[in-house]
């Protein structure tokens, strides 16, 4: 299951269903699907309940836990042998954060330009702090042993620095969880075919796989 990011400057999540599909048509016995988080939707004009505080501040409690019981409910109706939740951005933070606070909701995660450390995040580059936001750097450990996390980051990304995912990656794997950090070389925050094809696709497919 695959969650966008903010889209701070607008637009729907498109770019993350296309990605879904490229998936499916990777593996036949892959289900992959996009989701819409909280308040956000896609060109098709569906759209999920909630709200994206006007995309800001938003990853909140009632927000994440929203996204868990999503991943729960797509996972009892389809019974896969391995669900993987998959995010980028602010998706790969609600991604981190389910991955302790709601434990056991998939066995594997991908973090793609993970802001794992919301306040320092939030400190560079005169932005705001988001009080209301819930952070992955404050859930390591709760994060069950048997987890794999996988963090990728491009090495050109001026939004989401790749010490955020790789000092997260670092905590979870002092605790003894299965937890790596890659860089994708040469790509900046946004996923296009560079990033795809620079590993994150790779990236999921191992986890899928397992």
């Amino acid at each position: 299951m695959l969650l966008h990011g903010d889209l701070s400057g607008g637009g729907n999540a498109d770019y993350m269903a296309r990605r879904s599909e490229m998936l499916s048509g990777d593996d036949a016995s892959i289900v992959a699907v996009a989701l819409a988080r909280p308040g956000y939707g896609f060109g098709d004009g569906s759209r999920s309940t909630g709200s994206t505080g006007s995309r800001t501040d938003h990853y909140t409690s009632i927000n994440i836990a929203a996204v868990a019981d999503a991943v729960n409910r797509l996972t009892a109706a389809w019974q896969p042998a391995r669900t993987v939740l998959v995010g980028h951005s602010g998706g790969a933070a609600t991604a981190g954060v389910i991955a302790g606070r709601h434990a056991g909701t998939a066995e594997a995660f991908v973090l793609l330009a993970c802001p794992c450390d919301i306040i320092a995040w939030r400190s560079g580059g005169n932005r705001s702090q988001w009080p209301a936001s819930l952070s992955p750097s404050d859930f390591t450990a709760e994060v069950p042993a048997s987890a794999t996390v996988l963090a990728l980051t491009g090495t050109s990304d001026s939004n989401t620095g790749a010490s955020l995912a790789r000092d997260y990656v670092e905590a979870l794997r002092k605790r003894g969880v299965a937890a790596e950090y890659r860089d994708i070389p040469g790509v900046g925050h946004n996923i296009n075919d560079d990033y795809w094809n620079g590993g994150a696709r790779d990236a999921i497919l191992r986890a899928v796989r397992g």
